[in-house]
């Protein structure tokens, strides 16, 4: 095993809390939203969302990129104060442009609810949901500077106030009985409540009313930002391009189903962030290429391992996990949330290493365009998916943009490592989680609590997995103690990992 892939330093560490809490909180929130407004109100709640998701795009130009990358610069030269004012006339440059297209867009909202989503009842979401973009636009640019001036303590704060923020109001407004509207009133204040907090920080930071330089600052963020934001621009435009298509061929409850499944799936990231954490940092740090090699291999090893059997399991016992996580309203998503989880499954053979690798030695062209390629995929085709197969179709339509994505990354990635990315040991990873999602499918069908089901499924799945993995040698001893050491430090997540090695040294032979 490398060297490289040490623990974690306490900057990291906060970054990685805040990123599984704020995830985690996210993710309680949109269970909450789905089981008090069911499928129908999900889905009139995603739509309230789609125009203020199109300018977000629209306004960010590369500054929030461009704050992150002239902070850190400034502040590795030793200037501290530039580096602030940088970051706070980025933030107020962002809110600027956020208020001009406040004022263009919710004069129209009446408009566009009818219009162009057929759905005049509308109308005053989509006015309340645009109001967000200004929290928006600052708490991004603070969050994005944060992270360049190192100031991580800060970053993981605000993360989490938007997050709670936004659980507490939602929560609260559904309860009182406001429905749809109240849960992007609930959006909005966690945004305006975050983006005033990122707003004051950074202000007393700079310690100025009125940003240093703004204009000569922003011209040079634009210029450097400008480019990576084109290349990044088509991702941003996915999801609500699907949301439109589909305001025009599929039921609100259709469309909610939809949004339930794409939750589900962004909870599997969790799993990935010990390792997205403590080992992908070190891509950068390799100039041998037979070595950069070997590391490549290592990180699609431990992420396939983490991630690979939860997409089986997710797959296996989607309709019962669905129920479970949402209610029984939303046991129809499950064909959703297999559809959207295949691409997850590529991790084994280096979906999640790739785009870390290819930045770390300084390819991020090549990043940029394998996404450009891949969602341009995702947006020609969607139309005419969504047209024959309604929202079936969106769904296999973003897989899709993933799969194409992956596989133009994998010609990149090969020629970078010299045309040798043999993964010779994941086969084993996947044989092992098919084995064990296809023993525990039967349990979808039994006629119990669909909670009941998925506590079950999961652990049936981990007491015939990790089993299997010691004899097969999918997982070695020595792989055991590299993770038990490298993700030492990480509380619960270590903790829990370590109820699973005693488990698995029951088994291993080696």
């Amino acid at each position: 095993m490398t060297d490289t892939a040490r623990p974690m330093a306490r900057g990291a560490y906060q970054v990685f809390v805040s990123n599984v809490a704020a995830t985690f909180i996210l993710a309680v929130s949109t269970i909450v939203l789905g089981r008090l407004l069911g499928p129908s109100g999900l889905g009139l709640y995603s739509l309230a969302l789609v125009i203020p998701a199109y300018a977000y795009v629209g306004m960010q130009l590369g500054i929030p990129t461009a704050a992150t990358r002239f902070a850190a610069r400034y502040a590795a030269a030793g200037d501290r104060e530039r580096a602030a004012s940088f970051v706070y006339g980025m933030l107020v440059f962002q809110l600027v442009v956020s208020v001009a297209f406040v004022l263009v867009l919710v004069p129209l909202s009446p408009v566009i609810a009818s219009d162009v989503f057929h759905r005049p009842e509308l109308g005053a979401a989509i006015t309340l949901a645009l109001i967000a973009l200004v929290g928006q636009s600052a708490f991004y640019s603070a969050v994005s500077g944060l992270q360049g001036l190192g100031a991580m303590g800060r970053f993981a704060k605000l993360q989490v106030l938007q997050a709670g923020s936004r659980l507490v109001f939602q929560v609260g407004f559904l309860l009182a009985g406001l429905s749809v509207l109240g849960a992007v009133a609930g959006h909005t204040v966690g945004f305006v409540l975050s983006g005033g907090a990122s707003f004051a920080l950074v202000a007393v930071m700079c310690r100025r009313i009125v940003p240093k330089d703004m204009l000569p600052n922003v011209k040079t963020a634009l210029r450097y930002g400008m480019p990576i934001y084109l290349s990044s621009m088509v991702g941003g435009l996915i999801v609500p391009f699907q949301n439109t298509l589909l305001a025009n061929y599929a039921s609100n409850a259709e469309i909610g189903g939809l949004s339930a499944a794409a939750n589900i799936t962004v909870i599997i990231s969790l799993l990935v962030f010990p390792i997205q954490t403590v080992l992908f940092p070190a891509f950068s740090s390799f100039d041998d290429r037979r070595k950069l090699l070997d590391f490549y291999r290592l990180t699609v090893k431990y992420a396939g391992l983490f991630v690979v059997p939860a997409v089986c399991l997710v797959i296996a016992l989607a309709s019962p996990i669905a129920a479970a996580v949402y209610g029984r309203a939303y046991a129809f998503t499950g064909v959703f949330l297999v559809i959207l989880a295949v691409p997850s499954i590529l991790v084994g053979i280096g979906s999640l290493s790739m785009g870390n690798l290819l930045n770390g030695v300084g390819e991020t062209k090549k990043t940029s365009v394998a996404g450009v390629i891949g969602s341009a995929g995702s947006l020609v085709t969607l139309p005419a998916l969504v047209a024959y197969f309604g929202v079936y179709g969106a769904a296999v339509g973003v897989a899709m943009g993933g799969l194409l994505s992956f596989a133009v990354a994998w010609r990149m990635v090969s020629s970078v490592l010299g045309g040798n990315v043999k993964l010779s040991d994941s086969w084993k990873v996947y044989l092992c989680s098919i084995v064990s999602a296809a023993a525990v499918y039967p349990l979808s069908f039994l006629r119990l609590h669909p909670l009941v089901i998925t506590l079950l499924g999961g652990f049936a799945f981990l007491g015939i997995l990790v089993p299997i993995l010691a004899l097969t040698g999918a997982v070695t001893r020595k792989d055991a103690e590299f993770l038990e050491s490298r993700l030492n430090g990480l509380g619960l997540v270590h903790s829990l990992l370590g109820l699973l090695l005693r488990y698995f040294y029951l088994f291993c032979r080696g």
